[in-house]
């Protein structure tokens, strides 16, 4: 089996996050040749998606590592409830932190991301078992 595995901005992407003709040709051509083609990226899943229809990713890493894409799985390597609430209860002792979440349901923050246009909070509610905001 033979694999590219890419990472997005200021890889794949140029800097104003666009990818070129040239680039998306030469991926489909080795597709069809059998080769895998993958998405490695700190980014969000919900992030790198956009692009999937351009490039057509056989499976993503996205997150860090935190989640998984594949063609019939989806892989989440989260943390307990408890630890989340400790650590974000750390974090928010320091005045001037600024904190944003990826989750399932959508991204939160204590302040506004306009291009991620965030769920702004004040405070950070209790964790669930799905690993999110309620």
């Amino acid at each position: 089996m033979k694999a590219i595995i890419t990472d997005l901005d200021r890889t794949l992407l140029h800097t104003d996050k666009s990818v070129s003709e040239h680039t998306i040709a030469v991926l489909k051509k080795c597709h069809d040749h059998g080769i895998l083609i993958m998405a490695a990226s700190a980014r969000s899943l919900r992030d790198i998606l956009i692009y999937n229809d351009l490039i057509g990713f056989d499976a993503i890493t996205a997150t860090n590592g935190a989640v998984v894409s594949l063609p019939q799985n989806l892989l989440e390597i989260g943390i307990p409830c408890e630890s989340g609430e400790k650590i974000l209860s750390a974090i928010l002792q320091y005045p001037d932190v600024f904190l944003s979440i990826e989750t399932s349901k959508g991204l939160y923050s204590n302040r506004d991301i306009p291009v991620w246009e965030p769920v702004i909070l004040d405070k950070f509610p209790t964790l669930t078992g799905g690993h999110h905001p309620l």
